[in-house]
């Protein structure tokens, strides 16, 4: 048994036993009837719109957002709000969700109305809460 091999396995060779050169491909031949057609520039790779949309009469749709993350976060703090805190935290929803608005945000409006009741709820279910805590 070789020192190298382990409990009946054979021992790894020491090296590669081949070499293998990468062959040398010849550039494929110019299709006959690769040419644009007459007045069709394609954009550069990567530079917007696909090519068969260039000359296109059709309106493109408008660019993709990333999402609302400013009414999210307006959300989250609202809801927040209405636990703990709701003088600090109703504020903060509130400028998030202008912020939001000003970005033309699809939850904006949403987003602010939710932070200004959670920060009216959120303070009087501190009022009766408290007022229960005292009552006793």
């Amino acid at each position: 048994m070789d020192a190298t091999a382990v409990q009946g396995f054979p021992a790894f060779p020491q090296g590669p036993t081949h070499v293998h050169q990468a062959a040398a491909y010849p550039q494929a031949p110019a299709h006959p009837h690769q040419t644009a057609a007459p007045g069709f520039n394609p954009p550069p790779y990567g530079s917007g719109a696909p090519p068969y949309m260039v000359n296109s009469p059709y309106p493109q749709a408008p660019a993709a957002k990333a999402g609302n993350p400013f009414s999210i976060a307006a959300f989250v703090l609202a809801a927040i709000a209405i636990l703990i805190l709701p003088i600090v935290f109703s504020p903060l929803a509130a400028i998030l969700a202008f912020v939001g608005i000003r970005r033309h945000e699809r939850l904006g409006r949403l987003a602010l109305i939710l932070a200004i009741v959670g920060g009216l709820v959120g303070a009087a279910l501190g009022i009766v809460l408290r007022a229960l805590v005292t009552a006793r």
